[in-house]
């Protein structure tokens, strides 16, 4: 398990987090604060039960489409869905999102096994404007 810090973008908003990355979870979690932010809270047809390893039980009702993200220093822009838990979850894991195999996979991530790194093979490099 690996922690980075992830910026994410859904349309013309932004926001940003402390990103448990782990093979471990099969999907990926965001914060009810980061779907606030990013106005992306898409409501389910009914709420539905979670069994997360190390956690236990999450009750889903949203989720939030995010455009692009940025780690490592590069771009990502293919869409992803992350479903929207509540704080107390996410705070025993001690990070804002989780970044699960459906994703991890999905954007091309991989974990550095010396620096611990993040970077994805998809990305493209972050172009500073003045």
């Amino acid at each position: 398990m690996t922690y980075v810090l992830v910026g994410l973008f859904k349309g013309d908003r932004f926001s940003y987090g402390r990103a448990l990355v782990s093979q471990k979870h099969l999907l990926s979690f965001v914060s009810s604060r980061i779907g606030y932010e990013l106005s992306c809270r898409e409501r389910l047809e009914k709420l539905f039960a979670v069994d997360v390893q190390g956690v236990g039980r999450v009750f889903v009702d949203s989720i939030c489409a995010i455009d692009r993200a940025v780690i490592g220093g590069g771009v990502i822009e293919k869409t992803a869905v992350f479903y929207i838990v509540d704080e107390p979850f996410l705070r025993r894991l001690e990070c804002d999102l989780v970044i699960g195999l459906d994703v991890i996979s999905w954007w091309g991530l991989v974990v550095g096994t010396v620096s611990r790194g993040v970077y994805s093979v998809l990305a493209k490099p972050v172009t500073v404007r003045y």
